[in-house]
């Protein structure tokens, strides 16, 4: 049905209900959008000059705060693409303003999100746009503008900062900071309720957010989950979208009729368009602490209006008649905040926020932490002091009764807890024991990468260890630690140096999640497959780790990778597999089994057909054995392998002379220590990849080269790679920048302006049939093996599958083969020179690599010195 005569007045009311067709109500709002008459008879109703731009976005239903990049695998979509102008930058999508356009991170019924480049300021940023159809209202264009001036008023951690605001051919546009996260309703709704401790601490940060936004006497006025966002890269939650924030003495703040904010989480008075104060932003705050709490909002209805009038005559479900697991208090503190009158709430934001940091104090030491009184029933405290003779005699018949029993359970665990843990915020973490027993440990931050040290002791009282640490940037704070097995949690306090002089402000308090890192242990090659065999059976995430060649192999989706594996493996019984070791390699060959139907798809040239073998493979890292593969083989690949070994043993037997063992070394020549790695940041999932890499010198700065980027995904891995760090042997990491306009397909290059050495490509070497290489594999810690491999044909080529759903396949041309299964990217020496780079280890029966000759890489470097001479000119 076309809208093309004004909407009557029961047209309103079906809109307004959600019940009307939803492709007639589509069209009845876009003519809202153009007919002013049919807007100020609307507004007559409703009595605000700028409802309908308000409401508009609640109609329309759009979730657009989603600071994650979405691609699409298709053409482009018009509808945004209009809104880029062009750009001579080609990893961007396009320009607005002075920024390069890089990325989508959301849509909705207002605007739309970009990830931008900020060229002058080397940094991401995130653009927010209004759709051009709404630039065209007056009154849209002043919320946007109040939205820029509301939230630049409120400097605080938990707000997401404003850059700036400005106008791109007519159309306003805001500059944001870019967040790595997702909103708090995106994890919501793939995660259903949250943990306790996560409540506390995302309703913490919201609360610190308003109780800033207030300060500057503003009220938000649509605290909701979407409007949450959580950064990815710290444990830290920012408060969003200003678009509906006003002051207090706003006219329109006290004009009865007013309806702005989303439904479901408004406070009574303001569902009733009456007039609101700070305390109806608490009032959504703990509408926002019930929806984490049990995984949907207070209060819910089929129609917008059913939910405001829930609001103002109803009350929730009780939290604890949800999930009986919740703690009381917590309950006091969400009914409180939701009470109907603002005058039974909280009064301020800063109450609520000192209120939750007792709280999640609480959660994490309760041995010293105590429950806020106001949270606990009247009752329990007023009493407490008339129980206290009886509770002293049954704790002192406790203690002669059971005192030796309480020595045992409180003594230190038997886990030992001195060694080397990596964490989230912290790695390379140390610790020892001193001569008074306690332990002492240091620290690199990721963020700051500074150093730090920390000393903790074992308390019986609160069963766990606890002490002091401090930076080296003068932050410092207490940790409170508990190990288990291979694994410490926590939490700890972070106090700044620039909180010296500032007493009055609260310390901030953040997890810990510590790992232990992985030791070299002398271990067969059988008995590390059946260790990593056994854990994957046991679902053990950090048994498998602990032989891993590339530790940071494994994503966030291994748990659920690993219990796909342990479902098909247990289909057989537990068995000892069939080894096959030859020199540093070995392969692990498990029964027949039944290959289910979901995996009986294509694997390079290897179909898995009616059953399958599961297949652990290893390589021999400085003499000790780690897994570098786990794969499933069809019988007739697992047939063929056994065959070929055979045939290799006995051909190794009738040689005259053993293959010349390699020897380690350390780097010597000017090549060899060049190496180096580059860190990969994903923006998807964050995850983080490390592949091995060479310095080159270029005079003003350096350049590091790799291979190991064309396996991973070609070739749209550059642009999902948030960001890319240099790890050179003698220096803290730098972050670089890819260079597009020499890169190839086999090739990658990222440059830094910091020198970090490297060295200069005036002399590299050349491979001929015959030659021994030397190498230095990933994981070997910077040292080269000798006569590790011998080359065996040049001038070859290899293909392989880019885009299976696409049936796309590249070609790569002019490579040099050798005779060892080297990992791609391993960087290739020929008499202490570079050589080469491994492409890729597939060759004939996985015997063979293809590596890129170190001529390629002259090549490509003297062509960006010439492009970067070209553009100085």
């Amino acid at each position: 049905m076309k809208v093309t005569t004004c909407l009557q007045a029961v047209d309103f009311q079906t809109l307004l209900a959600g019940t009307m067709n939803p492709e007639y109500a589509a069209e009845a709002e876009q003519h809202l959008s153009a007919c002013e008459i049919c807007r100020e008879a609307m507004e007559r109703q409703i009595g605000d000059h700028f409802w309908w731009v308000e409401a508009e976005g609640a109609l329309r239903q759009g979730e657009w705060i989603e600071h994650e990049d979405t691609y699409n695998d298709g053409a482009p979509n018009p509808a945004w693409c209009e809104l880029l102008g062009p750009t001579d930058d080609p990893n961007a999508l396009g320009r607005i303003g002075p920024y390069e356009i890089v990325g989508l991170l959301g849509q909705g019924g207002m605007g739309t999100v970009f990830k931008g480049f900020d060229r002058s300021l080397n940094r991401f940023i995130a653009v927010k746009v209004m759709l051009p159809h709404l630039a065209a209202s007056a009154a849209a264009r002043k919320r946007f503008a109040r939205e820029a001036r509301a939230a630049a008023a409120v400097v605080n951690d938990h707000v997401l900062p404003i850059y700036g605001v400005d106008q791109w051919h007519g159309i306003p546009y805001l500059v944001s900071q870019f967040v790595c996260g997702q909103s708090l309703q995106k994890r919501l709704h793939h995660e259903g309720p949250l943990e306790l401790e996560e409540i506390l601490r995302i309703g913490l940060h919201a609360a610190l957010g308003l109780a800033a936004a207030h300060a500057q006497g503003l009220v938000h006025r649509d605290v909701k989950p979407s409007n949450i966002l959580l950064d990815g890269t710290v444990d830290r939650a920012l408060l969003t979208d200003f678009g509906l924030a006003r002051a207090v003495d706003d006219a329109s703040m006290t004009r009865s009729g007013y309806l702005a904010g989303t439904p479901q989480y408004m406070s009574p008075e303001q569902a009733r368009g009456e007039a609101v104060d700070q305390r109806s932003d608490l009032f959504s705050l703990g509408s926002l602490l019930y929806t984490m709490a049990t995984g949907r909002p207070p209060f819910q209805a089929d129609t917008s209006l059913g939910i405001l009038r829930l609001i103002d005559e109803d009350r929730p479900r009780g939290l604890r008649e949800v999930n009986s697991n919740l703690p009381a208090w917590l309950a006091m503190l969400v009914d409180k905040l939701m009470a109907k009158r603002p005058a039974d709430r909280f009064q301020s934001a800063e109450e609520v926020a000192n209120l939750l940091q007792r709280c999640l104090a609480h959660l994490q030491q309760p041995k010293t932490e105590t429950i806020p009184r106001e949270l606990l029933p009247k009752a329990s405290w007023v009493s407490r002091r008339f129980v206290g003779i009886g509770v002293w005699m049954l704790l002192l018949v406790s203690l002669l009764g059971l005192g030796r029993y309480a020595w045992q359970v409180t003594s230190e665990p038997e886990d030992i807890i001195e060694g080397s843990w990596t964490g989230e915020n912290w790695h390379d973490i140390t610790m020892e024991r001193d001569e008074f027993d306690d332990v002492r440990g240091a620290f690199i931050d990721r963020k700051t990468h500074s150093k730090g040290t920390f000393t903790v002791e074992w308390s019986r009282l609160q069963q766990r260890y606890i002490g002091p640490w401090r930076s080296e940037n003068g932050a410092r704070g207490k940790l409170s630690l508990r190990l288990v097995g291979d694994e410490i949690r926590g939490a700890r306090t972070v106090r700044q140096a620039k909180d010296d002089t500032n007493t009055s402000r609260m310390p901030l308090l953040g997890d810990v999640s510590w790992k232990r890192a992985i030791e070299a242990t002398e271990m067969t090659a059988t008995e590390v497959a059946e260790a990593v065999y056994q854990a994957i059976y046991e679902q053990n995430i950090q048994g498998l780790k602990r032989h891993l060649a590339d530790r940071n192999a494994l994503s966030p989706d291994s748990p659920g990778w690993v219990k796909r594996i342990a479902d098909l493996i247990s289909t057989v019984p537990l068995h000892h597999p069939k080894m096959i070791v030859e020199a540093d390699r070995a392969v692990a060959l498990f029964q027949s089994m039944k290959s289910p139907e979901e995996i009986r798809f294509q694997q390079g040239e290897d179909r898995l057909g009616e059953s399958c073998h599961f297949v652990i493979e290893l390589s021999r890292l400085n003499g000790i054995w780690c897994v570098w593969n786990v794969n499933l083989w069809s019988e007739a690949r697992a047939k063929q392998w056994e065959e070929e070994s055979h045939q290799r043993e006995l051909a190794r037997q009738q040689r005259p002379k053993p293959r010349p063992t390699i020897h380690l070394a350390a780097p010597s020549t000017e090549a060899e220590k060049a190496l180096a790695s580059l860190e990969f940041v994903f923006y998807q999932d964050k995850a983080r990849r490390k592949v091995p890499a060479v310095l080159v010198d270029t005079g003003e700065g350096a350049i590091a080269v790799t291979s190991a980027l064309a396996v991973l995904a070609p070739p749209e891995v550059p642009q999902r790679i948030e960001h890319t760090f240099i790890d050179a042997p003698t220096r803290d990491s730098v972050e670089a920048r890819y260079v597009g306009n020499g890169s190839t397909k086999e090739l990658a290059f990222y440059r830094t302006d910091e020198s970090l050495g490297g060295f200069r490509l005036d002399e590299v070497a050349t491979l001929e049939v015959g030659d021994s290489v030397s190498v230095v594999q990933p994981g070997s810690h910077m040292i080269i093996l000798n006569d590790a491999a011998v080359v065996t044909k040049r001038n070859a080529w290899m293909s392989r599958s880019v885009s299976e759903s696409r049936n796309e396949r590249t070609e790569y041309r002019d490579l040099v083969v050798v005779n060892g299964n080297l990992p791609p990217g391993t960087v290739v020496f020929k008499e202490g020179k570079l050589a080469g780079i491994v492409l890729w280890n597939t060759g004939a029966n996985a015997t063979e690599s293809f590596v890129i000759p170190a001529s390629r890489v002259q090549q490509a470097v003297r062509g960006i010195r010439a492009s970067d001479s070209e553009k100085q000119r």
